[in-house]
């Protein structure tokens, strides 16, 4: 049994007094101690799919279920307290008036545990993280250390966080650090009882950490699967564009052309910049699967598109 589960969620936000639909039909799985990543470019929905596990948007259909029991109005705190968010600007997860291991201390008390100087020791060499930083407060620390702050208060609470979501979490760091990072998160969701959901546009870093990644355009998950098979065999054109068009040294000749997404689109939203698009395309697609190599495209390829890179 999966931890957390999406069953075809169509969610949105409500505007000046009607629902705006941003996501559609979106199934998603996280299981104990993986790691789940999304990709896809910017206004793809990412960040609205991340607000829907928080609960921060209107769901109109389908279910979200955590350890098997659908999220209602009376599960919703015990859920939210299991969750821990990272967003994009880590500034926002840390009080800049508070030194780090005063918040430490602080989060700590709200889960009805006692600061233990030994545990936090471990925890913070587990993470990779200088005791020193302890002293300081986060505007005084780099963008890195932020994110490994976070992942120490995970641990400081654990067993009570079992879910930690981390929006674009290599922005900004340069490769060094990010590799660092990331595996920190493998360590963490191998060793530990944490999973994690790790988004970004770029592909490279979910590739790298993810267990399992999906892949969005225009409000919806076009493929998804584990990242060699999507490397190996990607079934959507976006999916093989995506993997293709990464910045590289064999890629400095590509110009791909601005694709924009529309999450109104009756049909598959890539639908515009198609080269394999056919009769149908331009309606309702259903989502298939081959051995749990999930896809929506009427004409799903197989290339080896890693060659291209």
């Amino acid at each position: 049994m999966a931890m957390l589960d999406l069953l075809n969620v169509n969610a949105g936000y409500a505007e000046n007094g009607k629902l705006e639909e941003k996501l559609h039909d979106i199934t998603l799985s996280i299981g104990n101690k993986n790691v789940v990543g999304i990709t896809g470019p910017s206004g793809c929905g990412k960040s609205t799919l991340i607000k829907t596990i928080l609960l921060q948007t209107a769901v109109v259909s389908g279910s979200i279920e955590y350890n098997g029991n659908e999220i209602n109005a009376g599960s919703m705190s015990g859920y939210r307290k299991d969750i821990v968010y990272v967003p994009q600007n880590s500034l926002d997860s840390l009080d800049f008036l508070w030194t780090v291991g005063d918040q430490v201390k602080k989060v700590m008390r709200q889960h009805g545990l006692s600061y233990d100087s030994g545990e936090i020791k471990n925890a913070a060499e587990f993470v990779g993280l200088d005791l020193s930083v302890m002293k300081r407060r986060s505007f005084e620390i780099s963008y890195g250390t932020r994110h490994k702050v976070v992942l120490l208060m995970a641990l400081a609470v654990a067993p009570h966080s079992r879910l930690i979501i981390m929006d674009e979490p290599t922005t900004s760091q340069d490769p060094v650090s990010s590799l660092n990072l990331l595996k920190t998160v493998r360590k963490m969701a191998s060793s530990g009882n944490i999973s994690f959901l790790i988004a970004a546009s770029n592909p490279d870093p979910v590739f790298f950490v993810s267990d399992r990644v999906y892949v969005m355009y225009g409000g919806w998950i076009v493929e998804d699967g584990r990242p060699e098979e999507l490397i190996r065999s990607a079934r959507h054109p976006y999916t093989e564009d995506l993997i293709r068009f990464r910045p590289g040294y064999s890629s400095r000749s590509v110009s791909p052309e601005s694709m924009y997404t529309d999450a109104n689109l009756s049909g598959c939203p890539f639908y515009i910049y198609c080269r394999r698009k056919t009769a149908g395309c331009d309606a309702s697609i259903p989502y298939r699967s081959d051995d749990g190599h999930g896809y929506r495209c009427l004409r799903p390829g197989g290339l080896n598109v890693a060659e291209n890179r």
